[in-house]
């Protein structure tokens, strides 16, 4: 550049000097040509100098255009070729961008950066998908709107720390999305720099392994049981590749060949075994690799100890889907015993026939030993009468699952000697499932003796086992049938001690309970009303009905509770009927959904109508409130219905929420956020928390009606129906009492301050038609 500059000054110095010597040579020559034409003519002379003034400008003018003419077009041409340059970078400059648009947002992987502050400045389709959230949602917004909190505080420090180090991080990230989702990501981050060197935000490339960790973890799993299986077989269990060497030497054939599992992997049989011994095991692969055969046989080998043993070998080839042989696999069972002494074989039958009628945890009969002797004692009639005990361990799932199996298995061992303790020395005990035991006592007609065992064991079981320094209690349900008073049939028998136990759970547990006819009826009862209610369900049978929810002090309706009706052709079927059985067996998801799904469509038509000015208070069950699908399945019916959740209030329980309250809390928020109201019916009939309950996104409490009934004239009610009331206004709740039947009850809690009330007094429970008519007046 530099060197350019000098030559364009010496090519402009050039060029003045021949201008100057032009023009000096020209101002003397024409002066003297002036003087010798004119002579001393000074007009002529006058004439001339002009004519020759005017000529130097023409001559200098044209020089001038020339030159001018020269540099400005060659700064047009170079202004020009600029131009074109910068729209070809323009051009360039904009398909690079699309292109980087286009792999940016076609990785399935997240790409995104942030500014300093936490704030998305990219974030692509990829990094949408894996948190469902749109780009124009997160651009400009930090973690917060992605994550749940906690994760939110931990991506923010990551952040700062790969910020203030300066540094590229490689790193897993467990995270909790905004919906409550967790997933693991694959993250590479990284500062972001000025030209000028200076940070300014951070980038991110992430990848959703959370799949790839599940499977990559179940394939451990796998691997470990598998390792573990041909570890722990008795037989050798080898496998080798189709060049022969080992790959797989279990701990049995390592012990049976007398050399350590690391030294045969990689190995030949040549370099393992005798000569004869490698020979044999050489013939037999050739044979299965040449013939593609399998072969199951008896071989006598000399293994590397001297001694000679009898297998029975199991071989074969290993092969891939399309059919390509890897490997040979080979099974060896050391069978020397049983050959040299037919006596091990009727020991081994008669080891694997106790197996398969005792438990191999507490040594106890198992099932089928079990119904052997039953149908022995049964089969000689009234001969010999006994009891047949069905016992069922309360609570023994949470144990297992809070202390884990091996600790759940030493409380089996433990109730399995408390039983031989417990029951006389001739009892038969079985065990007959994971917490069930079932013991035979023979007896006489009178009760005394099995009562005094029934307290006896009771008594016993409010004692704990104590288990790794650890105190645990347990109780039992156990129900009692008679042979043959109740039923000389082995499988009816042990129908009847079932129900009866489960009589006995449902007086409490830690009970027991003698069999009853009724217990047969009632649980025929509950199958019939299950298979029932599947179809009504299907058929469209089962009714809403509406109560009016009523403003205490103005009379007004503010709103009206679902109510679930089931009217048969033989009458009305009590949802006190229905309702627990639909909770048993499952089916109350079907029921809750259909309550739902018909309510928010009813809401959403009378507010499209205009008539509704208040809210659809609909019951959710504990089951379904707690099932894993239950926001998906709220959203769906809400968006099918285009009802305004703002008009819904769901109805929860308060058992619901004690089952696991943290949980219940975001997830009540989640609901919350949504536009739902919340309220809490029955309050007061189960174990309310306050510590939590000051945490929840409640709206109102419903006071159940079994402390309305009667208010007026029971002192205890009044205290509970106005401490209930004061709690729900200092945590700045609504109130709604149930069960409103007199004029007194509602002077009462108009006066104790409730807002509105629910009940006949006002209003039965109406059809749909008929509380449209009432709203539409």
């Amino acid at each position: 550049m530099e060197s350019k500059d000098i030559q364009s000054f010496k090519n402009a110095l050039q060029i003045s000097i021949v201008y100057l010597i032009f023009g000096v040579l020209w101002i003397y020559f024409s002066d003297s040509a002036v003087e010798l034409i004119a002579s001393r003519d000074v007009r002529q002379i006058t004439r001339l100098q002009m004519y020759k003034g005017w000529f130097f400008i023409g001559v200098t003018a044209c020089l001038l255009f020339f030159l001018s003419y020269r540099i400005l077009r060659k700064q047009f041409l170079e202004y020009k070729r600029r131009i074109f340059e910068q729209a070809m970078a323009q051009i360039k400059l904009e398909h690079h961008e699309a292109l980087l648009n286009t792999i940016v947002n076609s990785s399935p992987d997240a790409i995104f950066a942030k500014d300093l502050e936490g704030n998305y400045l990219l974030f692509n389709t990829g990094a949408g998908h894996l948190v469902d959230a749109s780009p124009e949602k997160v651009i400009g917004h930090t973690d917060a709107v992605l994550f749940s909190p906690e994760a939110a505080d931990q991506v923010q420090e990551i952040d700062r720390s790969i910020i203030a180090g300066k540094r590229i991080l490689n790193h897993e990230e467990k995270l909790t999305t905004a919906a409550g989702q967790e997933k693991i990501f694959w993250v590479t981050k990284g500062p972001l720099f000025t030209e000028e060197g200076e940070i300014f935000g951070l980038f991110g490339i992430s990848r959703d392994i959370t799949e790839y960790k599940m499977i990559q973890t179940r394939l451990e799993q796998q691997n470990a049981l598998l390792n573990s299986l041909i570890n722990s077989s008795p037989d050798a269990i080898v496998i080798k590749g189709v060049d022969k060497r080992y790959i797989v030497f279990n701990e049995a054939a390592a012990q049976y060949a007398g050399v350590p599992t690391d030294f045969a992997i990689g190995k030949t049989a040549d370099e393992i075994f005798p000569p004869e011994t490698a020979q044999i095991i050489n013939k037999l692969d050739n044979e299965l690799l040449e013939k593609k055969s399998f072969t199951e046989h008896e071989e006598s080998m000399l293994m590397a100890n001297g001694a000679t043993y009898i297998y029975w070998v199991t071989k074969g080839l290993l092969t891939t889907d399309q059919g390509e042989t890897f490997g040979i696999y080979g099974i060896y069972r050391d069978i020397t015993k049983a050959r040299e002494n037919e006596q091990a074989i009727i020991d081994a039958k008669e080891h694997f026939d106790d197996m398969a009628h005792h438990d191999p945890l507490t040594k106890l009969p198992n099932r089928l030993s079990l119904v052997e002797t039953l149908e022995i004692k049964t089969y000689q009639k009234e001969d010999h009468p006994f009891a047949l005990f069905f016992l069922d361990l309360d609570g023994f799932k949470e144990i297992n699952d809070s202390y884990g199996h091996r600790f759940g298995d030493e409380l089996l061992i433990l109730v399995t000697q408390l039983l031989r303790s417990i029951f006389p020395q001739d009892t038969f005990i079985a065990r007959t499932g994971g917490d069930e035991f079932v013991m035979l006592l023979s007896c006489q007609k009178n009760k005394d003796e099995i009562h005094h065992i029934m307290q006896r064991l009771i008594d016993t079981l409010n004692h704990p086992f104590n288990i790794d320094e650890t105190e645990v209690y347990i109780t039992s349900s156990i129900g009692i049938a008679m042979y043959p008073g109740d039923t000389t049939n082995a499988e009816e028998l042990l129908q009847k001690a079932d129900a009866a136990m489960y009589n006995a759970k449902k007086m409490g547990k830690n009970t027991y309970s003698f069999y009853h006819p009724k217990f047969t009826e009632n649980a025929l009862q509950r199958t019939t009303v299950s298979t029932q209610l599947k179809k009504a369900l299907h058929n469209n049978e089962l009714k809403l009905y509406f109560q009016p929810q009523v403003d205490v002090h103005t009379g007004s309706i503010i709103g009206a509770e679902v109510l679930l009706r089931w009217p048969t052709p033989e009458g009305m079927i009590s949802p006190s009927l229905f309702i627990p059985i639909a909770e048993e067996s499952g089916l109350i998801l079907e029921v809750g959904e259909f309550v739902l799904s018909k309510g928010c469509q009813i809401a959403a038509q009378w507010s499209k109508e205009g008539i509704l000015h208040g809210r659809i208070a609909i019951n959710v069950s504990a089951r379904q409130l707690t099932h894993i699908n239950f926001v998906t399945t709220l959203d769906r019916i809400i968006q099918e219905t285009q009802c305004d959740p703002k008009q819904i209030e769901l109805e929860i329980t308060e058992t619901s929420i004690l089952e696991n309250p943290n949980k219940m809390i975001s997830l009540l928020t989640l609901i919350k956020a949504k536009g739902f109201n919340i309220s809490i019916d029955d309050f007061g009939t189960g174990y309310s928390s306050l510590s939590y309950l000051k945490n929840l996104p409640i709206d109102k409490l419903k006071i159940d009606q079994s402390f309305v009934r009667n208010v007026t004239h029971e002192p205890k009610n009044q205290t509970i129906v106005k401490t209930i009331i004061a709690l729900s206004k200092g945590l700045n709740m609504s109130v709604l009492a149930e069960g409103v039947e007199t004029k007194d009850e509602l002077e009462f809690l108009r006066q104790s301050g409730v807002d509105s009330i629910q009940g006949f007094y006002f209003y039965k429970p109406m059809l749909p038609e008929e509380l449209e008519r009432l709203l539409s007046r």
